[in-house]
């Protein structure tokens, strides 16, 4: 009988022990959420490339890194990703230093670009708001204007 009463009392304090670790989860990541709520386009697109430029394999699958950033749509776009020029930085490499231009917004769409002054290239990044806060939708590549 005691080995059952200890097998209850293990069962139970797992119990407690796994609500009390989901809920903390749970708070930490509404607490990441609602960060992002008060954050300009700008400053969106910002966080995402230096994100990018951290991550060893930012094609792979799952995006975690960068998944509060993008739109379902853009993320799934992006996974496995295998053509020679980077879609986020359309450029084979990421550069030293990058800028990013104020953004030109319109009810609830923001375009930001993303500028790497050692490419002809720029990237004119798409966002939306949903639920409060800003999302990157899309991001195409683009000749810099002379």
């Amino acid at each position: 009988m005691d080995t059952i009463k200890r097998l209850s009392i293990i069962i139970i304090l797992f119990g407690v022990g796994t609500i009390v670790g989901c809920s903390i989860v749970a708070k930490n990541a509404s607490d990441k959420i609602k960060e992002k709520e008060n954050l300009t386009p700008e400053e969106i697109v910002s966080s995402f490339y230096v994100k990018w430029k951290k991550e060893k394999d930012p094609f792979s699958e799952g995006f975690h890194t960068f998944k509060t950033d993008l739109t379902d749509e853009f993320n799934d776009s992006l996974i496995g990703y295998s053509g020679e020029l980077n879609p986020v930085t359309c450029s084979e490499s990421f550069p030293a230093n990058f800028t990013v231009s104020p953004a030109i917004i319109k009810a609830d769409k923001a375009t930001v670009i993303w500028n790497n002054p050692a490419s002809s290239l720029q990237a004119r990044v798409k966002l939306i708001s949903e639920n409060n806060r800003w999302l990157i939708n899309s991001v195409s590549c683009e000749e810099k204007e002379s």
